[in-house]
């Protein structure tokens, strides 16, 4: 089925968009809750901030801090329409970064394997 619309209202993109808010990422356009930025007025926007590192995220370290060298891509990972798997170094860290998402696994299960 072809997806018609604006890119960042179509549904392809909003899964991706919340994989990424799983992950404890932010998708570049979209704020830390997932919505689209141009949706958001200005004090919405001054109070969106990064959702607190939960202890299942979070590797041991001082103050809570994840040591997984992800934080600069979790705070602005690509938009779906600007990443491609020939760029290795993109998806080796798409990978770092979603590869244990339980919503990930379970899509590819159900709509690819089973």
């Amino acid at each position: 089925d072809e997806e018609r619309g604006p890119y960042a209202r179509r549904p392809t993109c909003l899964r991706w968009v919340s994989w990424v808010r799983e992950a404890g990422g932010r998708v570049a356009g979209f704020s830390w809750s997932g919505r689209l930025l141009a949706d958001m007025t200005k004090d919405e926007l001054r109070l969106d901030a990064p959702p607190a590192r939960s202890s299942s995220r979070a590797l041991a370290s001082p103050g809570g801090a994840t040591a997984d060298g992800l934080e600069d891509l979790r705070s602005s990972v690509w938009p779906l329409e600007r990443i491609t798997s020939k760029d290795s170094h993109q998806t080796l860290q798409l990978w770092s970064l979603l590869g244990r998402v339980p919503s990930i696994v379970e899509y590819y299960l159900y709509e690819h394997v089973f």
